[in-house]
């Protein structure tokens, strides 16, 4: 290979799937429903068996798939060229380095400036939100984060507001694409 060539490498991925616990809930709560059907079939009470499989087998399926097959395809990719946030349907923000104006770390439930005040679309469920909200600052903000702490990229139109599981080894890749230190604040 000749000098004057580049390799390129490719982005680093941080998931940014559904906390644990709550999966570990919905499971529990897979296993409940079990119980409760099982004991009507053991009990005679056939029709509140049948109810309960014909109510709930769809509930869970659905619920799998919300819970835990969408959010296990989120993904922030940090590359050469800048961040880019996806969690379809809802998030597909990508921001180029060259764009970000401002860049630093915070969190939602201690920062005021970067409070979620309003969902505009998307998805929540305990910390884990994908979408689009409305800050009190009247900016509009994508969100894909499974936590409090957030790296937050501003761009001088609209917040790039991320927290994956490696939170602190996404904000070591955006300061080497930066080229500069990400700010602590709140």
């Amino acid at each position: 290979m000749n000098q004057d060539e580049k390799t390129l490498q490719p982005p680093t991925e941080f998931p940014v799937g559904m906390p644990r616990l709550v999966v570990l809930f919905f499971l529990l709560f897979a296993v409940l429903i079990g119980g409760v059907t099982t004991w009507f079939f053991q009990g005679g009470m056939y029709t509140s068996g049948v109810v309960m499989l014909i109510m709930f087998i769809p509930l869970l399926l659905i619920s799998h798939y919300v819970l835990y097959v969408v959010p296990g395809r989120a993904r922030i990719m940090a590359g050469t060229d800048g961040v880019l946030a996806m969690a379809d349907p809802f998030v597909h923000k990508a921001m180029l380095a060259q764009e970000v104006k401002q860049a630093f770390l915070s969190d939602l439930k201690r920062d005021q400036n970067i409070a979620l005040v309003e969902k505009r679309s998307g998805m929540s469920f305990g910390l884990y939100r994908a979408g689009q909200y409305l800050l009190p600052t009247g900016a509009t903000a994508m969100v894909l984060t499974r936590q409090h702490r957030v790296l937050c990229l501003y761009d001088g139109d609209m917040y790039l507001i991320v927290g994956p599981a490696d939170l602190d080894g996404l904000v070591a890749k955006v300061e080497e694409v930066l080229g500069r230190p990400i700010a602590q604040v709140g």
